[in-house]
């Protein structure tokens, strides 16, 4: 069965952002036990959504693990104690930003090189929390570069630091970091692992989540997004119906929360047709998709050629081939402007699969 691909990916929504990085030694996590075991020891691209499996079908997969967000700039300063007085910046905080620009274009190396300097400015220092937050940007600079074992590693080091430090073992800023690295063992092929972390991660969010309190904001989204990633995963070891019911969850989440024309509200309904879809759940995928295609419409994004492939690759499913051409066609006119080659890609082969199909009639 043909994968839908998915759209650019919101790893973090509007994002908690933690403090940390790091390095460790050899160990692993999660629940407190999985914790305490561990410590001793959305750009215009969206996720690429499938790889080949033995029965025909795909599921996502990516090398490369998006894991930085926004938000980061805004919480630098407070993060130092710094004001707001540009001419008075704190060095590290200015060779902090500067690394995140650096980031976000792409140049992860450049990124981490401008880091190192940073961290040697806070050991020198003496700043325990900026070399914690330096180690984080690092740890996230080598997993968008495809350098897992370093990621983990880094990430184990901040976590680390976070426990030592004193920060609760279910905090927000501890299950972010799990979530990265159960992403990062996934990846790693370390299933175990990966679970154990997830697990961990989606338990420890839902127990905050107390009817009739106020659950600040942060806290419900970073729930939302445990149950995408968790997902995700579950979708890769074929678990579809468990899958489904959590992108529901989190698309209920993302809706109340952000707004149904918020970007992540448009990846959620892309994800869930991709869910119904290997559940062979057609009309259910068509409606999701549709809406998702009806909003980035509205919103003007730039995933909108990603949204009509799926809606054509479903059309196919169902054998409704003209509607297949349809959607597939104006996905391509669509990636095209917007030079978006993987959907164009994508929609050049729905479109050749129906015109197979037209000519054997």
């Amino acid at each position: 069965m043909a994968a839908l691909m998915r759209g650019k990916l919101y790893s973090n929504f509007k994002l908690y952002r933690p403090l940390f990085s790091s390095q460790s030694q050899s160990s692993q996590f999660y629940s407190s036990n999985f914790i305490n075991s561990l410590t001793s020891h959305h750009s215009a691209s969206y996720l690429p959504i499938s790889t080949q499996e033995g029965n025909g079908r795909k599921t996502r997969s990516s090398v490369k693990v998006c894991l930085a967000g926004a938000g980061i700039l805004a919480s630098i300063k407070k993060l130092l104690g710094q004001d707001d007085d540009a001419e008075n910046e704190d060095y590290i905080v200015t060779a902090i930003k500067r690394a995140i620009l650096v980031h976000r274009e792409g140049r992860f190396h450049a990124a981490e090189r401008i880091l190192h300097v940073a961290l040697k400015q806070a050991q020198e220092r003496g700043d325990l929390q900026a070399q914690t937050y330096i180690y984080d940007c690092m740890a996230n600079c080598a997993a968008e570069a495809g350098e897992l074992d370093k990621a983990e590693v880094l990430f184990k080091k901040v976590l680390e630091r976070m426990v030592i430090s004193g920060e609760d073992m279910e905090s927000n800023a501890v299950v972010e970091i799990s979530l990265k690295l159960a992403k990062i063992f996934s990846l790693q092929g370390k299933h175990d692992l990966a679970l154990q972390g997830f697990t961990f991660c989606y338990d420890t969010q839902e127990k905050k989540m107390i009817p009739n309190t106020d659950v600040d904001s942060d806290t419900i989204l970073l729930w939302a997004m445990v149950m995408d990633w968790y997902a995700v995963y579950l979708t890769s070891k074929r678990r579809y119906k468990e899958a489904h019911a959590l992108y529901e969850k989190s698309l209920g989440i993302c809706e109340k929360v952000n707004g149904p024309n918020h970007p992540q509200t448009l990846v959620l309904l892309n994800d869930l047709g991709g869910a119904c879809t290997l559940l062979e759940k057609y009309d259910d995928a068509l409606g999701y998709l549709k809406q998702a295609v009806r909003l980035a419409e509205v919103t003007g994004s730039d995933d909108l050629p990603v949204y009509l492939c799926n809606e054509g690759a479903v059309h196919k499913h169902k054998n409704n081939w003209i509607a297949a051409k349809s959607c597939c066609k104006r996905a391509l006119q669509l990636a095209e402007k917007l030079s978006n080659k993987e959907a164009a890609a994508e929609a050049t082969k729905c479109l050749a699969d129906v015109d197979a199909h037209i000519h054997k009639k």
